[in-house]
């Protein structure tokens, strides 16, 4: 993760997971979640205007499911070495 402009924090509540994202500094997280769900994430650092807005999702997915995902959204040549 790397930030361009100010401090944020990515935060996931229901992995009790919350990592600082500071400009300049990239930053590695590596998690495994273990319940198939979706999962709010949200910016705990209030960082600007649109702090309200920072907001996206962790979908975790059977590995079946995943594996058909991502057959249907990559095109042939991406899988070519």
């Amino acid at each position: 993760m790397d930030s361009k402009d100010v401090i944020h924090a990515f935060w996931v509540p229901e992995f009790r997971l919350k990592q600082d994202i500071i400009p300049g500094q990239p930053t590695i997280l590596n998690f495994t979640p273990t319940k198939v769900g979706r999962y709010p994430i949200i910016c705990a650092e209030l960082c600007g205007p649109y702090h309200g807005g920072m907001r996206s999702t962790v979908v975790v997915e059977e590995a079946e499911d995943y594996k058909t995902w991502f057959k249907k959204n990559t095109k042939e040549t991406d899988l070519e070495v």
